[in-house]
C-alpha cells in the first residue's frame, strides 16, 4: 500500500494538474487556488494517464521519505516497471509537463483577535529541475511544494493496483479510481463517505466528451455514459467495491444530476 500526503490544499493540486491542460489558456482560477501550465514547457507528447500515474508515485515516495530529501534519484527501468510503462520517452514527457505546473494557493494561518482568518498567498512548482543519464533519474523538487505537501501531514493511501490499471482501453479509470479514494478517505467519518455525485466524477475525467460536443450528435449514452459506467465497472472491481445510481437513468439529465452509492467489497 502506498501513501500519499493529502490537506485542503494539496488536494486542489492533485485533482486538478491534468485538468488544467484543457482549461482556457491553461489556467484554472478558483476562489482560494489557481493552477497555470507554462506554455512554454516542452510537453506537447506527455500522456495524460502516464503523467498522473508518475505524479502520485513520486509523491508517494517523497511521503515515504517524511519530506527529507528534496532530491530523488531513481532506477529507469524500475519506474518503468511499476508504472506499467513501456517507454523512457514517455517519462521525459511527463517530467516536462510536471516541472511547467505553477499552483499558487491562499494559506489560512488563523484568526486574529477579532475573529477574523489571517491569510497569505504561497506559489510553488513541482519539480525544480531533473537530469537522466545512464539508466538513472535524478529529480529536484520544488521547497514550495514540500511545504504544500506538508500541511497537516495527512496522508491519502492508495492501492498499487492504482498503478497496475489498463489505462490503455480504459482511460477514465485512473482519474475514478483516484476520485473515489479520495473522497471515501477524506470523508470517512461524513455520513456521505459512500456517495459521490456523477458530476464530481465526471468533472476529473478530462477526456471524457462534454454534452455539447456529443448531442449534436445524438450520441451522448454511447459517448458519455457507456463510458462512464464501463470504466466505473472496471475501476470497482480493480479496487474491490460495488457501486450503483441513486436512482435509475432515463436521460442525460438524470445522469449526469445523479449520485453514485459505493459499497466497499471487504
Amino acid at each position: 500500500m502506498y501513501s500519499i500526503y493529502q490537506n485542503k490544499y494539496a488536494n486542489k493540486l492533485h485533482l486538478n494538474i491534468i485538468r488544467v491542460r484543457y482549461a482556457e489558456d491553461y489556467m484554472l482560477i478558483d476562489n482560494d487556488f489557481a493552477i497555470r501550465l507554462n506554455t512554454n514547457g516542452n510537453y506537447d507528447e506527455a500522456n495524460d494517464l502516464i503523467t498522473f500515474k508518475l505524479y502520485l508515485f513520486l509523491g508517494c515516495l517523497i511521503t515515504h521519505n517524511g519530506l527529507k530529501d528534496e532530491t530523488l534519484t531513481l532506477d529507469t527501468k524500475t519506474l518503468l516497471k511499476v508504472l506499467k510503462i513501456s517507454k523512457k520517452k514517455h517519462i521525459i514527457s511527463s517530467m516536462e509537463y510536471l516541472k511547467s505546473i505553477e499552483f499558487k494557493y491562499i494559506y489560512y494561518k488563523g484568526k486574529n483577535k477579532a475573529n477574523k482568518w489571517l491569510v497569505e498567498e504561497r506559489v510553488c512548482k513541482i519539480i525544480e529541475d531533473y537530469s537522466s543519464s545512464k539508466g538513472i533519474i535524478q529529480i529536484r523538487f520544488n521547497k514550495g511544494y514540500f511545504q504544500l505537501l506538508g500541511n497537516n501531514h495527512l496522508t491519502l493511501k492508495i492501492s498499487p493496483k492504482l498503478f497496475e490499471l489498463d489505462i490503455k482501453n480504459y482511460h477514465h479509470s485512473l482519474f475514478m479510481g483516484f476520485r473515489i479514494l479520495l473522497h471515501k478517505q477524506v470523508s470517512f467519518n461524513k455520513t456521505f463517505k459512500n456517495t459521490l455525485s456523477v458530476k464530481e466524477i465526471v468533472k476529473y475525467c478530462s477526456s471524457l466528451p462534454t454534452y455539447d460536443e456529443t448531442k449534436k450528435q445524438k450520441q451522448t449514452t454511447r459517448g458519455i455514459i457507456t463510458p462512464f459506467e464501463n470504466n466505473l465497472n472496471y475501476v470497482s472491481k480493480e479496487l474491490s467495491f460495488k457501486w450503483q445510481y441513486a436512482v435509475a437513468i432515463t436521460t442525460y439529465n438524470s445522469f449526469i444530476n445523479n449520485k453514485i452509492i459505493f459499497e466497499s467489497n471487504n
